[in-house]
């Protein structure tokens, strides 16, 4: 009976190790260019390896990108229709590194997820880790940090704190769906809040007199407050959105195009992809426009992600 456990047992580490093997191999060709049929098989009961999502977009000829609007992050530029923005420029980058070309599919932050799991994408882009997310699809390493912070025209609302924004004769503007409308309303707010279904509607509201401000992403933030003088921002003394943003795939892929994706991301940062990307769309530093004292988290951040 020993004698069987052992060898049911080696078995069973053989068969783990090989799976490993197999993986390896199926990235390394696919990064090369080359397809394996074994690389392509079901995971299930007859314990072939996962899918691979890099020899599955080879085999297709293009990558398809799920997109929502978060300048400066992601947006489409003017009449052009052309996503611009760090995560816009990686997508492309990974594409050419694929040797196929890339599909800027449109969604909304509310239903990338969905679309990941109903196979209308590859890869959700500019989504924050969260838990809930993590049990039904995979993510990447961050590749930037998003802090939530509150826009408003000083004149108009006069507060300091969140505590005097936080009141029901105040509205708030959030983008459905994102991390700033998740962030807030976990916050059980007594402010009112509105939410439309990106940023730049906010925006619109805002300048419209719609609202009294916007709960939004702080690199969007900055360069909005830039433009519109006397425009303020201010982050609560608690940090409501203060999360990675990273790109999301599928959970029926398998570990390996995690792991090379994570590898693309570190080397386009490293090579100075996103600082490019940053100062090519103008991104700039919240801290100018901050409401003072600067909580320590986005103080810390500011300096990780904008150099001050």
């Amino acid at each position: 009976m020993k004698r069987l456990i052992t060898t049911l047992s080696k078995s069973q580490d053989h068969k783990k190790s090989s799976k490993l093997r197999v993986s390896s191999v199926c990235i390394a060709l696919a990064l090369a260019g080359t397809a394996l049929s074994g690389c392509t098989s079901s995971s299930g009961s007859s314990g072939g390896v996962s899918e691979s999502v890099i020899a599955t977009v080879q085999q297709r000829g293009t990558l398809r990108v799920g997109v929502a609007p978060n300048k400066p992050n992601l947006y489409q530029e003017g009449s052009s229709g052309v996503w611009k923005g760090f995560f816009a420029d990686f997508a492309i980058s990974w594409a050419k590194t694929l040797g196929v070309k890339v599909e800027f599919v449109p969604t909304t932050f509310g239903t990338m997820i969905a679309g990941l799991q109903s196979d209308k994408f590859d890869l959700g882009m500019d989504l924050n880790q969260r838990a809930a997310r993590a049990l039904v699809v995979n993510f990447s390493e961050g590749v930037v940090t998003e802090i939530g912070g509150f826009v408003f025209d000083g004149s108009k609302v006069p507060v300091k704190s969140y505590e005097e924004l936080n009141n029901p004769k105040y509205s708030v503007c959030v983008p459905q769906g994102a991390a700033e409308d998740l962030g807030l309303t976990a916050q059980g707010p007594t402010v009112q809040i509105l939410r439309l279904q990106q940023d730049a509607a906010c925006y619109a509201a805002l300048l419209a007199g719609r609202v009294n401000a916007t709960f939004s992403n702080w690199a969007g933030a900055a360069q909005f407050a830039s433009q519109n003088p006397g425009m303020k921002i201010l982050f609560p003394p608690r940090a409501f959105v203060n999360e990675p943003e990273a790109i999301a795939i599928n959970k029926k892929y398998s570990f390996g195009d995690l792991q090379a994706l994570n590898i693309a991301i570190d080397d386009f940062i490293k090579t100075g992809g996103v600082a490019k990307a940053q100062k090519a769309n103008g991104l700039i530093s919240p801290l100018p426009y901050t409401i003072q004292p600067v909580p320590a988290y986005a103080q810390t951040a500011a300096g990780n992600q904008f150099g001050q």
